[in-house]
């Protein structure tokens, strides 16, 4: 009787991080409702254009981040605007991000949006 209860407990604990996504890739339009990024359409290879553009919803609960200058340190929060900003001045080649997802295909719901500098920029 115990082992059941344990087992739907632990579906019902890791179902929603089966479901999660993350998405690498750059960051080329955002609005108060949704952000497209271009992500590799092979997302196994270490380089290579970003041909692959999705777009993703935003919800209010969505936090947003400039990553680490340093590693090991922590990334620092940001608001919407200032990632708008950073996605208007990078216009050209747009702004490299890390984008966390929860839900599946229509559902699906970014819930954290990390900004990086790449080097040589």
């Amino acid at each position: 009787m115990l082992r059941p209860s344990l087992a739907a407990l632990a579906l019902f604990v890791l179902a929603p991080l089966a479901t999660a996504g993350t998405y690498d890739g750059l960051i080329t339009a955002t609005t108060a409702k949704e952000i497209t990024i271009k992500v590799r359409k092979d997302p196994a290879a270490k380089k290579g254009d970003f041909t692959e553009s999705k777009t993703l919803k935003l919800v209010k609960t969505t936090k947003y981040y400039f990553g680490p200058a340093e590693k090991g340190d922590k990334p620092k929060a940001v608001t919407q605007d200032q990632v708008a900003d950073a996605v208007a001045e990078g216009k050209k080649k747009g702004v490299y991000a890390r984008i966390e997802t929860t839900g599946k295909d229509k559902e699906e719901e970014v819930t954290r949006v990390i900004l990086f500098v790449r080097k040589g920029e």
